[in-house]
């Protein structure tokens, strides 16, 4: 079974025609076709329903589709790790939200590099649900996320933990009545970021509604609304204690903050990896109380 055959199913798979498939595979429209109609040969079943209107995967092709996906992905690993195993003694995947890598753990990364120069790193994006899946799926030998997870297949330690701060710069916050309460904070250009479930309970239970001035999903366009002086919003101490430091935020008292959410992060791993993240588990460990506000 060849790879570029498995390769081009997929392809025709996400996009549903042969000549879009072509196109991003960099070949002709006949060799998509060829490369199906062996595939098909070789496993005896029709993968693709094609006619001159559209083209379908069969019940067959959708369950084949995923164990071609699978095996792709393997294929893909096996030939990084070859080449890669030349000049490194190993490799450590790690997939952490963004605001992580931001924030936090690039100073991590950097302290890892300068002791274990032999061991190569791949580093990945992505929110808590993704950073789970794709450790179950061996795709991540580390990640971080923003909720601990119950199950025993993972192993699961405390990191970062913070308090939540409401910022502004300090021309606006010059125009904002403090503290800030559940009655006056609509009052103001409040812009709304999704910082977990802990949060967003805290806040419907003490601010009761929705109806802000500006919701952002994404910490870096978040950040950047704020520091441009658009909003006054909620930030957790790990990212806003340079902003304050550097007087480019303030901080607004607020009601309610004794019972706001603690902001806490979590390393977690598979288990039978625990020797091959320990060295980096370690350092981020040791640097925690930078970020621990």
């Amino acid at each position: 079974m060849q790879i570029s055959n498995l390769e081009t199913f997929i392809a025709v798979s996400k996009t549903l025609n042969f000549s879009k498939a072509a196109e991003m595979l960099y070949v002709t429209q006949s060799t998509v076709s060829s490369r199906i109609k062996s595939l098909e040969d070789e496993l005896k079943v029709v993968l693709i329903e094609r006619n001159k209107q559209n083209v379908s995967l069969t019940p067959v092709g959708e369950h084949f589709l995923v164990q071609a996906t699978e095996i792709c992905r393997l294929y893909k690993n096996a030939e990084e790790d070859a080449l890669m195993y030349d000049r490194y003694s190993g490799r450590i995947s790690i997939c952490a939200p963004e605001s992580v890598w931001r924030h936090s753990f690039n100073s991590v990364i950097s302290e890892f590099q300068r002791r274990h120069s032999n061991v190569a790193l791949k580093l990945a994006s992505g929110h808590s649900e993704f950073v789970i899946q794709d450790l179950l799926n061996k795709n991540v030998d580390l990640g971080i996320i923003f909720y601990r997870v119950m199950s025993d297949e993972i192993e699961t330690i405390p990191y970062c933990s913070s308090t939540f701060h409401l910022v502004a710069t300090p021309e606006l916050a010059k125009t904002i009545e403090a503290p800030v309460t559940p009655e006056n904070l609509f009052s103001h250009p409040f812009i709304y970021c999704d910082w977990g479930l802990p949060f967003e309970k805290w806040y419907v239970q003490y601010y009761k509604h929705r109806s802000h001035f500006c919701e952002i999903n994404g910490t870096s366009l978040f950040i950047d609304y704020l520091l441009s002086g658009n909003g006054l919003g909620f930030l957790p101490s790990r990212i806003s204690k340079k902003y304050i430091d550097s007087g480019k935020l303030v901080d607004i008292p607020y009601m309610h903050s004794l019972q706001a959410p603690i902001d806490q992060s979590f390393l977690i791993f598979l288990p039978q990896n625990y020797e091959k993240v320990k060295a980096i588990v370690d350092i981020a460990l040791q640097q925690k109380e930078l970020y621990n506000l």
